[in-house]
């Protein structure tokens, strides 16, 4: 008799840990609502000295705390490339990268990323002198 409640028992645990298991759903399968999602944004710039001289630019752009700008000194025909990643921000911000400087060639892109997915490019654009870029966090 002993041995039958006992088997009965273990039965009854086992078929409790599988019905649990089965019915209760991990963090990483939940939908994370919009008006809580978390965006990053990643900003590239490469840019190209046409000049002999050495020049310095400022790279301005939006962190989550607001605008913020870097400044690069390049050396006569010299090039650099920056890259920045900012966030959270949430849906419906808007972004903007700029940079201005008589002697460069750019090209930029912002890339945004929702939660742990991929970065896309949302805004891309190159411009003698100047860059201009802008872009809605809209998905």
């Amino acid at each position: 008799m002993k041995l039958h409640k006992l088997c009965y028992l273990i039965v009854m645990m086992i078929m409790t840990m599988f019905v649990s298991s089965c019915t209760a759903e991990s963090e990483l399968d939940k939908e994370v609502p919009e008006e809580s999602a978390r965006y990053y944004v990643k900003y590239e710039v490469n840019a190209q000295n046409g000049w002999s001289s050495k020049t310095t630019h400022t790279i301005t752009f939006t962190s989550e705390d607001g605008p913020a700008s870097i400044v690069h000194e390049v050396k006569g025909f010299g090039s650099i490339k920056w890259e920045g990643t900012y966030g959270p921000f949430q849906k419906g911000d808007k972004v903007s990268l700029s940079a201005k400087n008589h002697q460069m060639d750019y090209h930029g892109r912002i890339y945004i990323s929702r939660e742990k997915e991929p970065f896309v490019i949302k805004a891309e654009g190159t411009g003698a002198e100047t860059l201009n870029l802008q872009a809605t966090i809209d998905f």
